[in-house]
Order: C-alpha cells, then structure tokens, then sequence
C-alpha cells in the first residue's frame, strides 16, 4: 500500500540521462521509479533479456555501497540510438554504510541529498548481478558483472531565493542572563510558509532542526540565533512548505549595534526594511523507513520587516500609574518609585534582571527610570515598579524650565508624548544590548494616573472648588498623587474665569498643604476685579458653576521644587453664601 508518492518532472536539462523518477513511500520501504535513456554506440543490433541490476552510491571511501536491486524487462537495442529503460526499484531498508557518518562528519546519503539540494550533476553506479537469467551464457553474466556503469542526471535547478510568503513567532521567550558578557537565550515556536519553486515537489517530512540563523541587512549582520540541540520540527505541505520548529535555549547573537539600531528605529519609526534571513545547519528527515542528518545544509531567503504600526495596528498597550511613593529628594533632585500596570498584547514574554532609560520631553531629557526584576508574560496584563529619577540639570542647563514647562501641561490635562532612549548602562549585563538601545529613541503617550473611585474629575491637579461670596474665599480640592509624601503648594497668582469674564483672583502669595489622596485645601482669600463681580455672583448662590483657571504656583516635595503654569478649564465650582 502506498502511503506518499513523490513525483519529479522531467529536468530542465536536456542532456540528462534520468527521464523522470519517483519515490513512493509504502509500507515495507521505498520503492524509486526511473526510467533513463541511456546511449548505445555500437553498429550492431541487439536483444536483451530481462536483467536484474544492482544499484550503487559512492561510499566514504573509494569503494561503492549497494543500495537497492532492480530487475528490467528485455530491450530491443538498435545501433547508434538512445534506448528508454524503466525500472522500479524496491528498497526494504537503507543499509547502514549509507546513513552511516564518514571521516568529514557527513554520511554518503548526506553528500547525495545536499548534492540535490544544490542542483549539482550527481551520479549513480550500476551493475549486472551475478543472478541473472539462465538464457545467458555464464561468460556474459560474469563480464557484465564486473563493470561499473555511470549513470548521471540533474538535480532540478532550485531558485536562488526562497521567498517566505508567511512568517509568524508565537510563544516567544526573550531571556536577558543576568551574568555580563552571555547573550541572550530565546524560546519560541516559529513557523514559516516556504514558497517552493514549481520545478520541485520534494515532500520529504522534515522532523528535526539545529544551526545557526542570521539576519543581514545592505551586508551588515544584525544576529540571530544558534541551536545547538536538534529541535523537533513539524511540516506539511499543500501548495506550499510550512515548516513549524520550536526554539528551546536558542543562544542570541548579535552583530553590528549601529546596523541593529538602524532598523529597529526604522521600525519604530514605522518604516519597512527588506532582510536576508540566511541559514546554515543540519536538517533531520524522514523518508519511508529511513530517518537521516542531513548536515552541512544552507540556504538564504528574503523577509520584509514591516513597521510598528503596520504589524501591530491594534496594539493599546493602556499604562496606568497605580502608585506614586516618595524615596529622597534634593535642591536638584527627586526620586520616586512608580507602580504601573499595564497590558502585553504581544505574543513575547520577556525576562530580565534590570533595565534604565533615560525620559523626557521632545526637546530635552529630564530623568532617568530603572525597571527591577522584569517579568512580562505573553498576551497579559503585567505590573512592574520603577525608580523615577528627575534630575533635569544633568542632562541639559535649561532642563529645569524644560521639565516645568512639560509638567505644566502634564497637570493641566494637555496631552503629552515622553521620549524615551537607550543608553550605553541601560542592561547592565549585556554591553552589545546597552550599546544597540543607546542609538534608539521612542516616543509614547504618558501613562495615566489611576484616580479613587470618588473622584468625578479626570483633571490629575484640582477636582473642584467651593466659592464663599460673602467673605471671598475659596477652597480647593486637590489630588495628591504621591502615597506617602505631602506636597507643599505655594500659590504665587492665580485667575478664575466664568464665561469670559474674571471673577475673581489671588494676586497674593498662599502656601498650602495637600496630603496623600484627595483633600481640601483651608480657605484662602480672593480678591474680585470689581464690585460687580460680587453681586454676579450672589446670582449663583447655591448653584454649581464650570470654572476656568489660570494659576501660577510652586510645589514642593521635600527638598525639591518646581514652577508650574496650571491652566484648568470646566473646573466645577460650588457657589456659597
């Protein structure tokens, strides 16, 4: 019974000896069907019986191992002609000296297998067995057995480039050592869809997979992975090859940092970049009752690595700031731990010791944060703490005004984008990752502040305000978002404005308290534009109001201080008696 037919066309090569062959996989073993035209230069015509032949590959050595017997029908020869012979060939099992490894690592079969994989002119020796029909004089069969007969065909030409119409990882472990000097180990399941050239419908069951894997880009090696263990592969193929392999303590390589770099800032950019993915290994295969090494086997096909926004459309990674503690702080320095949560819509889980970038604005950094103990799981959300360091005079001479002016319209509700870069320290055990971050920048939406349940405004500085008339004095309601630290309010001046119009104002230093979470600040006097402001407002007694602000005020948290611009709109305004 057969289970797998594999049919071969007729080559592309005219000069071929091999017509066509097929090999079909049953089971008992492999039966090979070819049929050759074979060259016969002699003036005399010619009839010959039916013959039983023996089959023979070049051995390690110079000597030849049998692989199968065949017997043909009888042949009428005619002078000076081609004459077609077809032959089946049944072949129980693969003797053991060719699937058995020579001196250079490689077995016979090897050899012959990365011959065809490489389209060279490879040959195939027969000869006549010693049993042959009793119609042949003894003489004839005792000659025709002595000699070795060459018979060469053509591997079909392969294209040069495999195109990869599909290329998906899933499962992907990326492990940073947290010992200087290792690269990093990867475990994944890839699998990738090989478009075969038309002129090969090889189904050969691949079942294992080892070597070293390599992306280039323009010449330049940007790494890989090396598997060193054979690892189990699964294939099937329709119209196409697709090959899936699970990578298991793949030990990462990296080549140029700068190369590296530049295409990984292509795509974060959302730029495209065309890759050779280049490969040279050993390939384990199944073949009816044979399994064999192939070793030394390479081949080279192109990849297209799209941008950020193109492969990953729907990516919202949500950050959401769940805790701010206070650590230490000086005249130019503060520094904080920030519990953040967010969502892995990707399909990589990621494991490292310590990670430090440096954050800022668009025109200027201010601070550097360092992630401890990294642990994110693929396709969950995930918590992670880091230490905030602001430390703006490090970094640039105006970075003081640079980080009011960013945390101004931070608190104010306006939309702000933090760029974050790599740095030469940022892994502390892998120099090349450090050096390959350190020519990296992204930009990303700053993580919202997780703000109580009661608390109805999303503005991240003032909630609401409670407007006295009677004694002009307001009060504030502030969020505090530090847990463990009060913050200290100088107010230098402020306006409040309702429809257009400015109602009130305090144009005298107030220094207040916020404590940790929600609070109202004690009343502080204000001062109104005119006298008709007050009877305006009497109008809007017991009413809640929307108010825009404008304020000028300095905060200060332990040792630390910074000038910020509040600028408020739609702020929800009690108005008492």
């Amino acid at each position: 019974m057969v289970r797998k037919q594999i049919e071969f066309p007729v080559p592309a090569d005219p000069r071929s000896d091999i017509l066509d062959y097929m090999v079909r996989d049953t089971i008992d073993g492999v039966d090979l069907a070819i049929s050759a035209s074979l060259p016969y230069e002699y003036p005399v015509s010619m009839h010959i019986p039916a013959l039983k032949w023996e089959i023979f590959c070049p051995d390690c050595d110079t000597s030849m191992v049998k692989v199968s017997s065949v017997t043909t029908s009888s042949i009428f020869l005619q002078p000076y002609r081609y004459f077609i012979v077809s032959v089946v060939a049944e072949i129980p099992r693969f003797p053991r000296n060719i699937v058995a490894s020579c001196p250079d690592g490689r077995s016979p079969l090897d050899v012959l297998v990365q011959e065809t994989l490489a389209a060279k002119k490879m040959k195939v020796y027969v000869r006549a067995s010693k049993f042959q029909n009793e119609d042949l004089p003894g003489w004839v069969v005792y000659a025709m057995s002595k000699v070795f007969v060459p018979v060469a065909f053509a591997a079909p030409q392969l294209s040069v480039e495999v195109p990869l119409t599909e290329f998906k990882i899933r499962n992907t472990i990326i492990t940073i050592p947290s010992v200087d000097g290792y690269q990093p180990f990867l475990d994944s399941n890839v699998t990738f869809l090989v478009g075969i050239p038309k002129e090969s419908h090889c189904v050969v069951e691949l079942l294992g997979l080892r070597g070293r894997f390599e992306v280039e880009h323009q010449g330049e090696t940007l790494g890989g992975v090396y598997i060193e263990s054979m690892q189990p592969v699964k294939s099937s193929m329709d119209r196409d090859l697709t090959i899936s392999v699970f990578e298991k303590d793949g030990r990462c390589f990296t080549g140029n940092d700068v190369a590296i770099a530049n295409i990984l800032q292509r795509f974060l950019d959302g730029k495209s970049s065309r890759v050779s993915i280049i490969s040279t290994g050993d390939v384990k295969l199944s073949l009816a009752l044979l399994e064999s090494t192939i070793r030394g086997i390479s081949g080279t096909a192109m990849a297209t690595l799209l941008g950020w926004n193109t492969t990953f459309p729907a990516l919202r990674p949500e950050p959401m700031i769940q805790n701010i503690t206070f650590l230490q702080s000086s005249p130019n320095m503060i520094q904080v731990r920030v519990l953040v949560e967010t969502n892995n819509q990707l399909d990589i889980s990621l494991k490292m010791d310590e990670l430090d970038i440096f954050f800022g604005s668009k025109k200027a950094l201010f601070g550097h944060a360092t992630v401890h103990r990294i642990q994110m799981e693929a396709r969950k959300r995930f918590v992670f703490t880091v230490d905030v360091t602001l430390d703006p005079l490090s970094y640039l001479d105006e970075g003081f005004r640079q980080l009011s002016l960013f945390a101004s319209s931070y608190i104010s509700g306006i939309d702000q984008t933090i760029k974050l870069e790599g740095h030469s320290g940022s892994v502390p055990t892998s120099l090349n990752i450090s050096n390959i971050l350190s020519h990296l920048s992204v930009e990303l939406s700053v993580p919202e502040i997780k703000y109580p349940l009661n608390m109805g405004s999303r503005n991240p500085f003032i909630i609401s305000s409670i407007m006295h008339v009677m004694t002009m004095e307001v009060e504030v309601v502030v969020y505090n978002p530090m847990s463990n630290m009060d913050v200290i309010i100088t107010v230098d001046s402020a306006e409040a404005i309702y429809e257009g119009n400015i109602v009130g104002c305090i144009d005298h230093a107030e220094t207040v308290t916020a404590p940790p979470g929600i609070s109202t600040t004690r009343k502080i006097s204000v001062s109104p534009r005119n006298g008709l402001v007050r009877d305006a407002l009497l109008k809007l007694v017991n009413r809640k109001v929307q108010v825009d602000c404008l304020c000028r005020i300095t905060a200060s948290i332990g040792g630390f201080s910074l000038d910020l611009i509040f600028t408020g709109s739609g702020i929800e305004t009690e108005i008492r008696m």
